[in-house]
């Protein structure tokens, strides 16, 4: 058995786990504010499960992830955690082997190990949140990069203006920014407004929606043809909550083809919806563990 921790900005969601991936039991509670809570509360949780012979503990977390050394950069929603060795803490505080690594690499483990890139070497893994997270994958391993930021999509520039330097990041194409646009055309608070409303009023006829839905599909299809002539993966995987709604990828899909039909396309990217969104960050975390523990 395994004790496996997904760190998010609000909650801190953890599970008992078997070698296989297999959720035993599974909880969440909400994510502390320091690092002296943040460590009490996981040590907490590991005093709950210490009985059942477990073989180690992984962990998922924001921010930029040193997983060779076991430090923490920026740290995302837990900034308290910068700089912060957490392997070191961990196996201080349970005399067990510890891995961690970064949110988005861990969706991306979780498709290579039993998800929709199972039986791929190459793939990109693009998840779909109030920014974009994801993972550059390469014989079935996470590229981490010069530095550890390989896969932060959500900082791609897009439409930059080079007179007014002025940019567009990637993250606009994200949830927060789908909100966003039509929150401003709607002259609604961004607050009042979410996917799944976006969605209900685009299949209502909601013209507004349909447009900043349709905009946002073209972006993500842009950048899976970008990563198909810089990487060439045989697949680009979308996760997230939104990836569950059959027309977001329908929606990518529809853009891929059309720009396939440019004269200078002569490589189309095959894309598909991630196979693990809520727990696809627990199965990375262990994936990542059974591996570096061979």
């Amino acid at each position: 058995m395994y004790l496996v921790y997904d760190v998010g900005g609000t909650f801190v969601k953890y599970a008992l786990m078997d070698e296989m991936g297999t959720v035993i039991e599974k909880n969440k509670v909400p994510t502390p504010r320091n690092k002296e809570d943040f460590f009490r509360t996981l040590k907490e949780i590991y005093e709950k499960y210490q009985c059942q012979s477990l073989k180690g503990t992984a962990l998922s977390l924001p921010g930029v992830i040193d997983v060779e050394h076991g430090i923490v950069y920026k740290g995302g929603g837990c900034p308290f955690l910068h700089e912060v060795n957490v392997v070191k803490e961990m196996e201080n505080m349970t005399g067990l082997p510890c891995a961690i690594e970064n949110d988005g690499k861990c969706a991306g483990l979780a498709e290579i190990w039993q998800g929709n890139a199972r039986d791929k070497k190459d793939a990109i893994v693009m998840v779909v949140g109030s920014a974009i997270g994801g993972a550059i994958i390469h014989d079935r391993k996470v590229i981490h990069g010069s530095h550890l930021i390989a896969g932060e999509i959500s900082n791609l520039i897009i439409n930059a203006n080079r007179k007014t330097m002025e940019t567009q990041l990637f993250a606009f194409s994200a949830t927060y920014g789908l909100r966003y646009k039509v929150a401003s055309a709607k002259g609604m608070d961004v607050s009042e407004v979410t996917g799944e409303k976006i969605y209900a009023w685009a299949k209502a006829g909601d013209e507004i929606s349909q447009e900043c839905l349709e905009d946002m599909y073209f972006e993500l299809a842009v950048q899976a043809y970008n990563f198909q002539y810089a990487y060439d993966p045989e697949i680009v995987l979308f996760g997230g909550g939104i990836s569950e709604e059959p027309l977001f990828i329908q929606g990518i899909q529809h853009y891929v083809d059309e720009l396939s039909k440019k004269s200078h396309q002569f490589a189309k990217p095959v894309i598909d919806a991630c196979k693990f969104n809520n727990d696809s960050n627990l199965m990375g975390a262990l994936y990542h563990l059974l591996t570096k523990n061979g």
